[in-house]
């Protein structure tokens, strides 16, 4: 949501493509490319859909760019990422003189409330950069916990097996109860609700805020038949699958049979 609020700051024109599938549409990008175009933004995973397109496709963007044409490839859920077939961006910065990965400390390392995060790219591409970026970008007590968190790789890896477990017991765990959840790559999930009156995602939404669990209810972004699930701890990830059982099974919802 921030990219054409950011755009538009700097009087840049913000032109949004649509998903395929729930992640990138690479040829839709293409389509949508001119003359004037100076900057893609990809964020792969998606957020909020929690999809993700493989690398094949990504070096299938970037060939059919313009070399004035910057992608930024934003990769802040790939330390959630077990698909095998995804690239994380760091090997096309190294092949690519307009690629630049942005990464963040804010999802698997915890640092949210710290706004801290760090980039990748060619010389050539940073160097403008660093001559016109404002001197104080980043506290210190925010650089000191990222440098904590790079320092402690067994500590990154268990929460990288906590999330992709959880993550994969919480799908399972929802389609048991009827709700469709889109494959996801993230530190959450995107929980589709069905329209009938009774069950849907707004009310679902008010019926778990009521009861302690915040879910982000997504209208704004063309999903309002959607909640995202972010993947809690034990306690929370339990709790949050019996209220949604007690919300499905409050008018009985058919429920198809899973064998």
């Amino acid at each position: 949501m921030m990219y054409p609020i950011v755009a538009q700051s700097l009087g840049a024109t913000p032109v949004a493509v649509a998903n395929k599938d729930w992640a990138a549409d690479v040829d839709g990008i293409l389509a949508a490319v001119t003359d004037k175009t100076r900057l893609v933004y990809l964020d792969n995973p998606n957020n909020p859909t929690g999809a993700y397109i493989p690398k094949s496709e990504v070096e299938r963007l970037i060939a059919g760019l313009p070399q004035t044409c910057v992608l930024v490839y934003d990769a802040a859920y790939a330390e959630c990422v077990d698909a095998q077939d995804y690239t994380d961006g760091a090997d096309l910065v190294a092949a690519h003189g307009n690629v630049l990965m942005t990464r963040t400390f804010s999802k698997l390392y915890g640092l949210a409330a710290l706004r801290i995060g760090w980039g990748y790219g060619q010389p050539a591409l940073l160097d403008p950069m660093n001559r016109i970026r404002m001197p104080f970008n980043a506290n210190l007590p925010a650089q000191q916990a990222a440098i904590a968190a790079v320092r402690d790789p067994d500590h990154a890896e268990k929460a990288r097996v906590f999330t992709i477990e959880w993550r994969k017991w919480l799908t399972a765990q929802l389609a048991a109860l009827g709700l469709d959840v889109v494959p996801s790559q993230t530190n959450f999930v995107l929980i589709r609700f069905p329209q009938e009156q009774g069950f849907t995602a707004e009310e679902a939404n008010q019926y778990l805020t009521e009861r302690g669990y915040l879910l982000r209810w997504l209208p704004g972004q063309g999903l309002a038949d959607c909640l995202r699930l972010t993947i809690g701890t034990e306690q929370e990830n339990h709790a949050v699958i019996e209220l949604l059982r007690a919300f499905m099974d409050r008018q009985s919802y058919p429920v198809e049979d899973q064998a």
